[in-house]
């Protein structure tokens, strides 16, 4: 996938607990096994994009709290350009809570955080960005006009579009 890329979308911490089966309701059931790591559907689609060498702008909303300062490190070891990130004062990161049972199935609860209030604005300031990409990922973990402005933008520049409708 080399070229250039730009991602448009959520980035998470997630926080991930292994259970020997998921709780009902109002049960308790113990953890064998937790892990803090970083998600957002946005998030993974530009670690993979830069994982398979493509130049990579990361255009995300954190907030302004030690998980921001966290993933921001991640990103610049991971090589995304993250100019276009952007921290939303006292606000907190988007946070996805995993449970996962011993058979692979999970149940997962977002709060949204920073990626609640990314709008289409952000998208403007990465403008040049967007035009100047080969491909422009999306996903539906932000607005859906946040989407219709990177899309619109994109055009602009003939850049390809890829927008994964998960969740």
């Amino acid at each position: 996938m080399p070229g250039q890329v730009a991602v448009v979308g959520s980035a998470n911490i997630d926080l991930v607990m292994t259970l020997p089966h998921l709780p009902r309701k109002g049960e308790s059931v113990t953890a064998g096994s937790f892990s803090r790591t970083f998600g957002g559907k946005g998030s993974n689609q530009a670690v993979a994009a830069r994982r398979a060498r493509a130049g990579v702008t990361a255009v995300f909303n954190l907030g302004d709290d030690a998980d921001a300062g966290r993933l921001l490190e991640t990103y610049r070891e991971e090589g995304l350009d993250v100019a276009r990130i952007r921290l939303n004062p006292g606000e907190a990161c988007g946070t996805a809570i995993i449970l996962v049972d011993g058979a692979g199935d999970n149940t997962i609860a977002i709060f949204p955080g920073a990626n609640g209030s990314f709008r289409p604005d952000q998208v403007d300031e990465a403008a040049e960005d967007l035009r100047g990409a080969d491909l422009v990922m999306l996903q539906m973990e932000v607005a859906d006009s946040v989407n219709r402005r990177a899309i619109e933008l994109a055009g602009r520049g003939g850049a390809e579009v890829m927008l994964n409708f998960a969740p």
